[in-house]
């Protein structure tokens, strides 16, 4: 029997990039951040947040995500994920059932 919260590969339908930064200085000093893609997954995706409100002492905005896919080291809180022709930093990573998946939480980038 799974588990109440168990993340199960039928889930996986949705496709995104992990988009990774890259930081160069000027010559100026200024640091320069583009953006260049580290691979595609295929995920699962929870929308959280589609409408403003208060929880606990925190703003909620909308464009929060929750998504499950097959765990990657390489990926850290630094990186961006584009879906849906937007872009969401990742704010945490929780690895689950002993590194064969993870649990990301993301929110939209307002730029």
């Amino acid at each position: 029997m799974a588990k109440k919260n168990e993340i199960s590969l039928s889930d996986f339908n949705e496709l995104i990039m992990f988009r990774q930064p890259h930081r160069d200085k000027s010559s100026k000093g200024q640091v320069k951040e583009t953006w260049t893609d580290y691979r595609k997954a295929l995920v699962s995706i929870t929308q959280r947040g589609n409408s403003e409100k208060k929880e606990g002492e925190r703003m909620n905005l909308p464009g929060t995500l929750s998504i499950a896919g097959h765990y990657d080291s390489g990926v850290n809180t630094t990186f961006r994920i584009l879906w849906d022709s937007s872009e969401y930093n990742i704010t945490s990573i929780t690895p689950d059932q002993h590194r064969r998946f993870m649990e990301i939480t993301a929110e939209k980038v307002f730029e």
